[in-house]
């Protein structure tokens, strides 16, 4: 799975994929690794439907939340409005 993520950024799934990393790191005890992976989903996926979750594990681990890259926020946004004026054709 490390590989999907650093290979293909731009999969429209790597935000699933850093969030089960997330999930192996943290059930495997080693929070500081699962942090990485969930702030990677509030850094480069800001407008992911795991960024919720993503920040309250960063909040109980009490690590600091980092924000959103804007490049990826405008990155994103552009991606959201194509899918949505490919269902008008």
């Amino acid at each position: 799975m490390t590989t999907i993520a650093k290979r293909y950024p731009l999969f429209s799934k790597s935000d699933k994929v850093l969030w089960m990393l997330g999930d192996i790191f943290e059930k495997s005890e080693h929070k500081e690794i699962a942090s990485i992976y969930y702030g990677n989903i509030l850094k480069n996926y800001p407008l992911s439907d795991l960024t919720t979750n993503a920040k309250g594990k960063l909040v109980a681990f009490k690590v600091p939340v980092p924000q959103p890259d804007p490049k990826a926020v405008a990155w994103m946004t552009a991606e959201q409005n194509a899918r949505a004026n490919a269902k008008d054709w």
